[in-house]
């Protein structure tokens, strides 16, 4: 067995025994199938409309009346990073990280709750999105009227052709496109504990969300087509002038991919010379 292996096994260990994780995924199970109810109550209203709501517009992310949907969209940095991204402050504090280390080595015991907390922070986005998704999908009926019930994205929009193809799965993109951003955000909650001697564990997932909040009014004041308080929203959530395109997206997103690799490898540096 080589030492990422073990280490991997160990963090899948640690994760699974919590009993915290579990009821984690309980309340978050809860929550979604409670704004299920909600939707569904609130469907009934459109019984007497001439152009009847269809599972489009009660998807997680497409309906813009929601409380728990747009709490989500500002929260959902800690809803990915709570689960796992405390694990090494917890070690660390106790110095039982040296333990790990001296069993095989630094790189593979980092690399290994690097690799924990990505897989664990897009688990965990898309297990609540794909949940809705699919219960949804199953409640309602899937016909719509565009400019009725449904807005098209606008010309030119991210992700344009695969709406026109298949509004389903341009959701289902955006399920993905939300989870890839709750794994890097989980990433970075545990790579920024390599850096900062936090006081508390909940700084560990207090301060990534406070970053993407302040970037997102910085960027907001720029260009908010780069914002991904905006990128991780279906376009047809809103109508804007200037569309959000795919070459927003990759940019914004590769960016914080980046920044976060530049913040984990530099984070291993300083352990690598601290121990």
């Amino acid at each position: 067995m080589n030492a990422f292996t073990m280490y991997f096994k160990h963090d899948l260990n640690q994760l699974f025994k919590r009993k915290s994780i579990k009821i984690y995924y309980g309340v978050l199970t809860t929550l979604i199938l409670i704004d299920i109810m909600i939707s569904h109550s609130s469907a009934i209203h459109f019984e007497f409309m001439e152009f009847k709501a269809s599972a489009f517009n009660y998807l997680f992310l497409e309906n813009s009346d929601g409380f728990l949907k747009n709490l989500y969209f500002f929260i959902m940095p800690i809803i990915a990073s709570f689960a796992f991204s405390t694990q090494y402050y917890i070690e660390k504090k106790n110095n039982f990280h040296i333990n790990l280390i001296v069993r095989g080595n630094r790189w593979s015991y980092l690399l290994s709750k690097f690799t924990i907390n990505y897989i664990v922070g897009f688990f965990t986005i898309f297990y609540i999105l794909i949940l809705n998704y699919g219960i949804v999908l199953l409640t309602y009926q899937h016909s719509f009227v565009l400019g009725d019930n449904v807005i098209p994205p606008d010309n030119g929009s991210a992700f344009e052709n695969i709406f026109y193809a298949n509004a389903y799965l341009y959701q289902f993109v955006y399920i993905i496109i939300n989870a890839l951003i709750g794994g890097m955000f989980s990433v970075l909650a545990f790579s920024l504990t390599l850096l900062i001697k936090y006081k508390n564990k909940f700084m560990v997932i207090a301060v990534p969300f406070i970053i993407y909040i302040m970037s997102s009014i910085y960027i907001y004041c720029i260009d908010f087509h780069y914002d991904l308080l905006h990128i991780i929203q279906p376009i047809t959530r809103f109508a804007l002038t200037i569309p959000i395109t795919n070459t927003h997206v990759i940019y914004a997103i590769s960016t914080w991919y980046i920044i976060t690799l530049v913040i984990f490898y530099i984070g291993y540096k300083r352990e690598k010379d601290l121990l």
